[in-house]
């Protein structure tokens, strides 16, 4: 499931717009069952039916998406991330913005973190990355990344991405410089303005 790790645990980390009415706790509901039914459909394809059905299509919503980490997300973000808000775009990219609370993480304390180290306090995020798909694999890049007042370099935004991608099944976090190899039963990933649609057998 390293596809859906990409898309929805390190994207939020690279946390635009504002939603323009206030999500709520059904837009999370619709973002939770629509990961049910992707996952549902993931699990089918290893069935003796599935070269006979035809494909089908998960749509994920900016606004469920937002409303996803606007009630849930304690339970997914890194300790210290808040406010989240995603936007995603027509030409493949997703931005967003949100507030760090450096206080809260010791990620920026050694040497490797430049001048990041020397900041403290809730500080704005900004990010901006570009998703494509190509040989059965999905490659995320970092275009964009500011802290506070600092631009962050490219380098340097990976490996906090990294750091704060990790989880029991990621012990050692997310690379983004390995792209993400798309399961056998997905067919197509389409990032459209405020929705992305997953294409299963």
């Amino acid at each position: 499931m390293r596809l859906l790790i990409a898309l929805f645990l390190v994207l939020p980390v690279s946390v635009s717009a504002q939603q323009s009415e206030a999500v709520t706790e059904a837009d999370s509901v619709d973002f939770e069952q629509a990961l049910a039914t992707l996952r549902k459909n993931i699990s089918d394809s290893s069935d003796q039916l599935a070269d006979t059905r035809p494909n089908r299509t998960v749509v994920f919503l900016q606004r469920s998406l937002n409303g996803y980490l606007r009630f849930q997300g304690n339970s997914v973000l890194p300790k210290g991330l808040s406010d989240v808000v995603v936007e995603i775009q027509a030409d493949g990219r997703l931005s967003g913005t949100g507030m760090l609370n450096l206080d809260e993480t010791d990620d920026f304390a050694d040497a490797s973190s430049g001048v990041l180290r020397f900041l403290s306090g809730s500080l704005p995020v900004m990010v901006s990355v570009a998703i494509e798909e190509a040989d059965r694999s999905v490659i995320v890049t970092v275009e964009e990344v500011q802290i506070g007042p600092v631009t962050v370099p490219t380098a340097l935004a990976e490996l906090l991405v990294q750091r704060y991608s990790v989880n029991e099944s990621y012990p050692t976090g997310f690379d983004l410089s390995v792209p993400v190899a798309l399961p056998a039963a997905v067919r197509n990933v389409q990032i459209r303005q405020g929705q992305i649609a997953i294409v299963t057998q």
